[in-house]
């Protein structure tokens, strides 16, 4: 008996070891799957993720290289890329159904605004969110990313969206609007569920561009400012969570309007010279035919006449 109990207890054992090993080896996999997954749910276009790295034992969680792609028809490859993002809670709350979490920190946001053919890529996206806002209630283990959050801070830093001006394409075209930080408070306090990945990519979508229309809507594209207010209307309301947008944003897009001012106002200029010269080309050349006319029309026959005199 003591033979047999013995080797259950060694059987037992390997096993946990199986298991704790599985658990350090695969759940960098699944977190990222679950991130990956959350975000193409709620946003409607491929989203990937380079890196997720969960410390089991020491409660923090880090990824980096998260790329949400573009729809179709458009020129950048992405709409939104994040540079990394970090988050520390303690090992308990992360086996709990609600995980609480003091602070998430994203930085590194880059977002591209284009509008091609009287089609524009962010309408595509807030088209996608609020399909995925009006499929209810559902319970957070049903959808991709299911285990609910509560974020008391939300640190987004290092922000810029590229704003295509005109449809023609270059650098000169778009206009960088840059945000220093957005911050974002209890978010999830108001469910008693919390918010699920899906969700949480929602609302701080909804936070950059609400911030890039409070805060540089006057100097944008007229037709843009309006598509965004349209569409953000149309979406959920953030709720309990407390937004406050850190750092001076229209100064930084002033200083952008102003050099696509200069240069729209240089490639005037070379249009109005271009346009001198080619009248002054079109006098030269009419004067010419004019000349040319006179001779067939008896001019050089006058001259003969006067040299016979």
């Amino acid at each position: 008996m003591k033979k047999k109990l013995k080797t259950v207890i060694g059987v037992v054992v390997v096993l946990v070891l199986v298991v704790v090993v599985g658990a350090f080896y695969w759940i960098d996999h699944i977190a990222k799957v679950g991130v990956e997954q959350g975000a193409t749910y709620a946003l409607g276009v491929n989203t990937s993720l380079d890196s997720m790295d969960v410390g089991i034992l020491s409660g923090s969680v880090g990824m980096a290289g998260l790329n949400v792609a573009n729809p179709s028809g458009y020129e950048s490859p992405h709409f939104l890329q994040l540079g990394e993002g970090k988050v520390a809670v303690s090992l308990g709350s992360l086996t709990s159904d609600k995980v609480q979490v003091p602070e998430l920190s994203l930085s590194g946001i880059r977002m591209s605004l284009e509008k091609r053919g009287g089609k524009a890529n962010y309408q595509a996206i807030l088209d996608n969110l609020k399909k995925f806002e009006s499929k209810g209630d559902k319970p957070a283990a049903e959808e991709p990313g299911g285990k609910g959050f509560v974020f008391e801070k939300i640190a987004i830093r290092d922000i810029r969206v590229d704003v295509e001006m005109l449809p023609i394409g270059g650098s000169l075209t778009r206009l960088p609007v840059t945000i220093d930080r957005i911050d974002l408070q209890n978010v999830g306090s108001d469910s008693d569920k919390g918010v699920i990945l899906a969700e949480l990519t929602n609302i701080i979508l909804k936070a950059i561009l609400q911030s890039v229309v409070q805060k540089a809507g006057d100097i944008l594209p007229a037709d843009l400012t309006a598509d965004l207010t349209q569409g953000l209307a149309q979406l959920e309301d953030l709720g309990k969570t407390a937004q406050m947008v850190v750092g001076d944003v229209k100064a930084q897009v002033d200083e952008a309007a102003k050099k696509l001012g200069e240069a729209g106002t240089k490639a005037a200029e070379d249009l109005a010279k271009t346009g001198e010269e080619l009248q002054k080309g079109a006098e030269e050349a009419g004067k010419k035919v004019t000349e040319g006319l006179g001779g067939l029309l008896g001019g050089d026959k006058d001259k003969k006449d006067d040299k016979k005199k």
